[in-house]
Order: structure tokens, then C-alpha cells, then sequence
């Protein structure tokens, strides 16, 4: 016999392939929260934020899954794009800074990217951020 969390995650699947994203994030959020919560339940919730351009809504979803399963691919990709979303981000806002001619800014923002960033590059493996920076940040004040 079904219990109510039966109910509520296939709810939750019919919403998400119906593509209601929005009553699929309620339905699996509120089963994550539950003893009842699956692997699946995460990564499914993880895919409706994500599936609508809001990585930063799935981040705590995302993280509080590799807590649970810590090489669970669709949580860690989650975090990946987050952070090269961000990344992003603040190199857009420093080049936009340096093509307006507000140059003094432009090298706080470019220092504050490589701070950041370049920081959160070696603890990825990845030194992708410290060369693609490196011709920008000569920007004269």
C-alpha cells in the first residue's frame, strides 16, 4: 500500500515531465526534507532548479547531497556550474568596468576575481582562471 511520500514523489515525477518545475520543486523539496528523502529525490530536485537557469537555488540541495553520497555526479556537476557561473560573473562585471572607461574599478574588480578565484581554482584542480585573467589584469589606472 502507498504512503503518502509514494504519493508525493510521484506527484513530484509527473510535475517534472510535465515540465511544472515549479510544483516539482515543492513536491521533491518537501520530500528531501523527510526520513522517506531517496538519492534520486535530491537529484531530481537538483534538476528542476537547475533545468530553469537557477543554479544558486539548487546550491543548498546540491551541497547537502554530497554530504549524503559525496561522488554523486549530478550534485557535484550542480556546484561546478554554480561556481563557473560566478566565475563568470565577476570577470563580465570587470571587463564591462575597463570597456567603459571606469579603470580604477576595473582593477579592484580584476583583483577581486583573482582573489577569489584563483584561490578556488587550486583547490579544483583547475588553473584555467589564473590564465585566462592575466592580459586583463594590466588594465592602467
Amino acid at each position: 500500500m502507498p504512503n503518502d511520500y509514494d504519493v508525493l514523489r510521484e506527484r513530484a515525477k509527473a510535475a517534472m515531465w510535465a515540465q511544472d518545475y515549479t510544483s516539482a520543486r515543492q513536491s521533491f523539496g518537501r520530500l528531501t526534507q523527510s526520513s522517506a528523502a531517496t538519492r534520486e529525490d535530491f537529484e531530481s530536485l537538483i534538476h528542476a532548479y537547475v533545468w530553469t537557469g537557477d543554479l544558486a537555488g539548487a546550491q543548498p540541495f546540491a551541497k547537502r547531497l554530497v554530504e549524503l553520497d559525496p561522488g554523486n555526479q549530478v550534485a557535484l556537476q550542480a556546484l561546478r556550474d554554480f561556481d563557473e557561473q560566478q566565475r563568470l560573473m565577476a570577470r563580465n562585471r570587470a571587463e564591462e568596468l575597463a570597456a567603459s572607461g571606469r579603470f580604477t574599478e576595473a582593477v579592484q574588480a580584476y583583483r577581486d576575481y583573482m582573489k577569489a578565484f584563483t584561490a578556488a581554482s587550486k583547490s579544483t584542480n583547475c588553473s584555467c582562471a589564473a590564465s585566462t585573467v592575466g592580459a586583463e589584469n594590466t588594465v592602467r589606472q
